[in-house]
């Protein structure tokens, strides 16, 4: 009886253990269709994963489920990325540069994304999502509009949104291929600064520094 319970156990996390590859091999394929074409299918992304359809199905019923998964999964990476990002030694301009070059680094495997969060359907799930980083950044903002660096004719708040708007830009220009994604960070960063008033040959002083001490 014992042998047949300890059977039973054994199988179903071997189950369990085989879904959860299952849905990791679904979220990595569906992250790899989607950079390709935001509109693939959900049977394109079982093909690029190497399982059937009734596996996909078992796991996501539509292709907005995947696509609200990977967008999960991107924004917890996202957000334990800059929790990691110390700034505290720097100065205004060179920490927001800083936070700027590690939410691009976070961000730019799931580049996709900034296609689609501008569409209606998706546009309040990624604020939420995104809310952790604003708030940060409005933060730095902030920090530097108190020490006189930045701009102070716009709340810290909305110079933040605006900064915010640079990243999810860039990625549309790298996903047509306009700019080279291995430049795309620095771009991000002086852009933001640029956003916050600061002059551009500063901007790309303190860009460069937070590259090369990160």
């Amino acid at each position: 009886m014992s042998t047949s319970l300890s059977e039973t156990a054994g199988a179903v996390l071997v189950r369990r253990r085989d879904a959860l590859a299952n849905r990791i091999a679904l979220l990595d394929a569906g992250l790899a269709a989607l950079t390709r074409d935001p509109d693939a299918s959900l049977e394109s992304v079982a093909r690029e994963a190497g399982l059937s359809r009734r596996t996909v199905y078992g796991h996501f019923s539509s292709r907005e489920e995947l696509v609200a998964a990977i967008a999960t999964r991107a924004g917890d990476r996202l957000v334990a990325a800059l929790d990691a990002v110390d700034t505290s030694a720097d100065d205004p301009a060179t920490a927001l540069a800083r936070f700027e070059l590690a939410v691009w680094r976070a961000a730019e495997p799931f580049r996709f994304l900034g296609a689609l969060a501008a569409r209606p359907e998706h546009r309040d799930r990624a604020l939420e999502r995104l809310d952790p980083l604003r708030r940060r950044r409005a933060g730095l903002v902030r920090a530097g509009q108190d020490e006189g660096v930045f701009r102070v004719d716009a709340d810290a708040d909305v110079l933040a949104r605006v900064a915010g708007q640079v990243v999810l830009a860039v990625l549309d220009e790298v996903l047509d291929g306009a700019v080279d994604a291995a430049a795309a960070g620095r771009l991000v960063a002086t852009s933001a600064l640029a956003v916050v008033g600061v002059a551009p040959a500063k901007a790309a002083r303190c860009a460069d520094a937070a590259a090369d001490a990160a």
